[in-house]
């Protein structure tokens, strides 16, 4: 039997239902200290990291999913990571982890809505765009988040 969603033919499916439980799970006994603690001036913090995932799902992610699953000629929006981060905004991770899992939510209810046809079958060299193989990374500066190095 065919899957019915593309959901169901992603790889990663399963990574995208865990991530807000797992976030949660890293971040249980963090402190406000640990939340707002930047290994370096140019290092994200907790908070920063989880406001980041909040708007890059958004903005990032899904308008990226969407834009690929039109069926003539996506267009893959821009999207500056960074702007966010150029004033002095303080962010509260864990409201931020809230809106972050409300938005995955929101992604894979839509994921599961489209049909498995989307996506190219995996010999097609006709579109590199694709929704089972799409690389929505950015280059956000890495981040650390333990407490090494305190």
């Amino acid at each position: 039997m065919a899957p019915s969603s593309i959901l169901a033919t992603f790889p990663g499916a399963n990574i995208l239902r865990q991530t807000p439980d797992t976030l949660r799970s890293l971040i249980a006994n963090a402190t406000a200290q640990d939340m707002d603690w930047q290994p370096a001036p140019d290092r994200w913090s907790i908070n920063m990291v989880l406001a980041h995932l909040a708007d890059v799902e958004l903005k990032g992610f899904v308008s990226r999913f969407r834009a690929i699953a039109e069926p003539e000629s996506p267009f893959l929006p821009s999207y500056d990571q960074l702007e966010q981060f150029r004033s002095a905004k303080k962010f509260d991770g864990r409201a931020e982890l809230k809106t972050f899992a409300e938005k995955r939510r929101d992604t894979l209810a839509w994921l599961d809505s489209l049909p498995a046809s989307v996506a190219p079958a995996k010999d097609s060299t006709k579109n590199s765009a694709s929704l089972a193989s799409a690389n929505c990374s950015t280059n956000s500066p890495s981040t650390t988040w333990g407490t090494s190095g305190r």
